[in-house]
C-alpha cells in the first residue's frame, strides 16, 4: 500500500464527472496540507464505496446549481449522512438562499459553501468544519433570522430548530471562550459580514469602540485577521456548534 492510500479520505460526491474532477484538482493542495487524500465519486459509485470501515474524514456533496431542495438530491444528502455518520458532511452549491441553508441543516449537515466566496476562505471553510466547527453563509443566516416564522416551519423528524440555529451564533463557539455581552453582538455581525461602520450604527458605538472589541475578540479566538475570526478561529467545538 502507498503511503498516500493510507492517509484518511475525503470523499467529494457530484452527479457530474468533469465538476469532480475540477474541484478534486482545486482541492489538492488543501488536502495535502491536511494530510489527505481525496477521491471523487457520483452517487451511486459512493453508495458503493463508502462503508463504516472506510478511513473516511469528510464527505463533500456538491451539486452545482441544483437545490438541495429538490426530492432526489434531499434523498441523497440524507443517504449520505448515513453513510458518513460519524464525520463532516459538507454541500457546496452555487446557491446560497436562506431555503437551501435550511435543508441543509435539517439534513445534519456540517457546513454548506457557496461557489461564490474567495478560494482562501473555501479552505479555511473546509479546515474549520474538519477540526469539529460549522460553517453556513452569513448572508443566509441574516435571511434566517429576518424571516424566523418561515424558518420555524420546516424541520427534521428529529425536531431540529432552524430558528435556534439561526440565532444560535451569539453563543457561537463560547464553551472555550469567555466573551461579554457586547462582544458577542460585535462577533454576530462580524459572521454576518458586516464593516465596522455598519456594526456601530446598529448596535449604536463608536466605530473606534469597535476596532477594539474586533481587536479583543481576535485575540480571544487567536485568529490572525477578520475571516479567521468570522470562522471561530481556534475553538475547539463539537458537531452541534454553530446549530
Amino acid at each position: 500500500m502507498s503511503r498516500a492510500a493510507g492517509k484518511p479520505l475525503i470523499a467529494i460526491v457530484d452527479s457530474k464527472s468533469l465538476r469532480r474532477a475540477g474541484l478534486t484538482n482545486f482541492l489538492k493542495p488543501w488536502a495535502n496540507s491536511e494530510n489527505l487524500r481525496l477521491m471523487s465519486f457520483n452517487f451511486d459509485q459512493a453508495h458503493q464505496a463508502l462503508h463504516p470501515n472506510t478511513n473516511l474524514r469528510m464527505v463533500i456533496f456538491s451539486v452545482g446549481s441544483e437545490s438541495i431542495a429538490e426530492r432526489e438530491n434531499r434523498h441523497q444528502l440524507k443517504a449520505l449522512r448515513a453513510l458518513a455518520n460519524n464525520v463532516p458532511l459538507v454541500v457546496i452549491s452555487d446557491r446560497e438562499d436562506a431555503q437551501e441553508i435550511t435543508v441543509a441543516v435539517t439534513a445534519e449537515t456540517n457546513g454548506f459553501i457557496n461557489n461564490g466566496i474567495e478560494a482562501e476562505l473555501a479552505c479555511e471553510a473546509l479546515s474549520f468544519i474538519l477540526h469539529g466547527g460549522s460553517y453556513f453563509p452569513p448572508s443566509a443566516v441574516r435571511q434566517l433570522q429576518m424571516h424566523p416564522e418561515e424558518a420555524d416551519k420546516q424541520h427534521n423528524g428529529h425536531g431540529t430548530n432552524i430558528n435556534g440555529f439561526a440565532h444560535s451564533i451569539d453563543n457561537y463557539g463560547s464553551p472555550t471562550v469567555n466573551l461579554t455581552v457586547r462582544e458577542k453582538e460585535v462577533l454576530k455581525h462580524i459572521r454576518l459580514g458586516e464593516s465596522n461602520k455598519n456594526i456601530a450604527r446598529e448596535l449604536g458605538m463608536m466605530e473606534g469602540t469597535v476596532k477594539v472589541h474586533v481587536r479583543r475578540l481576535m485575540r480571544k479566538f487567536r485568529a490572525s485577521n477578520r475571516t479567521q475570526l468570522a470562522l471561530g478561529w481556534g475553538l475547539t467545538t463539537d458537531r452541534s456548534a454553530g446549530r
